[in-house]
């Protein structure tokens, strides 16, 4: 879902967008087909769409009715878009920004590189290096360009100010912490703690904890400050048990619990995976727990914070904040044994695993009788390794499987379905 100045726009389960609020320009009128990813801008939108293409509704003009082309996207594939407010910018699946529209101040003129992410201002625009740094481009009004050094998980530009979450998952913000009068509400003044991402508005901003509660800051008035109750996670299935997180940040598990495996501690956690005779959460505090089986050392967790884990057959893995993957647990065929380099996911399966890398290219590791660990090549958005075959998920929405296939379970059905959705191959499903 994505929120624009007076309108809204989202990706319902059939990757159709659906708006709603001012449609004075058209910017509520989503067209037909099939997408990826939506953004909503001031008075126009974009989207990506099942074919990587880019397409834009509602206004191409200024204040004054010039056309400046925010809403005419570019030729070419694309992995995201970002609707700002009188320009716009995609990243495209090479990993190069391209921005449109209004650039009198620069805010649609984007630098060389090669980003992870992108996101658009009302007149500047902000990136996400693939060395996690961030550079922003556009007007320097009030410092909203002036990003500071270190590494970041991701950035937003806002009207006047911008945020970005860092890699220790504290919030940076720069630039104006006023109103257009010169009163101080403080949408650039970002509160402590850590958090897992950032969106800023135009004169606010807003975070999820890593605990998953919602803050925002800056203009509260018309109810931005109303943060609603969050939705329960997906159920995760091991091998005879599964795992499902509450919105409180309790986990409940059911079925087979010869090895403890379905007896989760207490504690809040922020997800959970159930693998073949263990489980494991990341709880909270970014530390993981494991339960259950632990003949191989797979639920004996190494120090340490981590984003993601993952529950396999006897071996475990997860993401570390510094975005490499550390597995525990039996390595029997390696599977134990990631490559180097920086990740976003990671998937434990039986004798193997995978991760998906932060170019959202996949690496697999591990046994590889059946080619389960030789994934093709492409750019994905998710990643799921299970007993002797692994799927992934197409930026375009297109399901790709590989590995033992005597079953059809390697035989990804056609058709396209939402990267939004939480790709799934039980552990010794085979």
């Amino acid at each position: 879902m994505s929120a624009g100045v007076e309108h809204s726009c989202g990706l319902r389960d059939a990757d159709k967008v659906v708006c709603w609020g001012n449609d004075e320009y058209g910017q509520a009128a989503a067209p037909e087909g099939r997408f990826v990813d939506v953004s909503s801008g001031w008075r126009h939108s974009c989207g990506v769409g099942a074919d990587g293409g880019v397409v834009c509704w509602g206004s191409d003009e200024d204040w004054d009715g010039d056309p400046i082309g925010q809403a005419t996207a570019p030729d070419g594939g694309f992995a995201a878009v970002s609707a700002g407010g009188w320009h716009s910018c995609g990243l495209r699946t090479d990993r190069t920004v391209t921005c449109w529209g209004h650039s009198d101040f620069g805010g649609a003129t984007e630098p060389g590189g090669r980003f992870l992410s992108v996101s658009a201002g009302d007149w500047h625009s902000c990136g996400l290096r693939i060395d996690r740094t961030v550079v922003c481009w556009g007007s320097s009004s009030s410092g909203r360009t002036h990003a500071p050094a270190g590494e970041f998980l991701s950035v937003s530009a806002g009207g006047q100010h911008s945020c970005g979450v860092r890699v220790d998952h504290s919030v940076v913000c720069w630039g104006s912490d006023e109103d257009w009068d010169g009163k101080h509400i403080g949408q650039a003044t970002a509160p402590d703690g850590e958090f897992l991402s950032v969106s800023t508005g135009h004169w606010n901003s807003c975070g999820l904890r890593t605990d998953g509660a919602v803050v925002c800051w800056g203009y509260g008035g018309s109810g931005l400050a109303e943060v609603p109750e969050p939705q329960p996670s997906p159920v995760s299935a091991g091998g005879g048990h599964s795992c499902r997180l509450g919105i409180d940040g309790t986990v409940e598990c059911s079925g087979g619990d010869d090895y403890g495996q379905a007896t989760a501690p207490g504690g809040e956690f922020l997800a959970v995976s159930a693998g073949g005779g263990h489980s494991c959460g990341l709880g909270a505090e970014l530390a993981v727990e494991c339960w259950g089986d632990d003949i191989s050392g797979q639920a004996t967790v190494p120090d340490g914070r981590y984003l993601a884990v993952s529950a396999g057959g006897q071996h475990s893995c997860g993401v570390g904040t510094d975005q490499t993957v550390v597995c525990w647990g039996d390595d029997w065929a390696g599977q134990s044994t990631p490559p180097q380099g920086r990740f976003t996911a990671v998937s434990a399966g039986d004798f193997h695993s995978c991760g998906l890398r932060a170019d959202r290219t996949i690496g697999c590791w591990g046994r590889n009788l059946y080619g389960q660990a030789t994934a093709p090549a492409g750019v994905f958005a998710a990643i799921s390794a299970g007993g002797r075959h692994s799927c992934g998920l197409r930026v375009d929405g297109t399901a790709v499987c590989w590995g033992r296939d005597e079953d059809g379970q390697a035989t990804a059905p056609a058709g396209k379905c939402s990267p939004r959705l939480q790709l799934v191959v039980v552990i010794r499903a085979g």
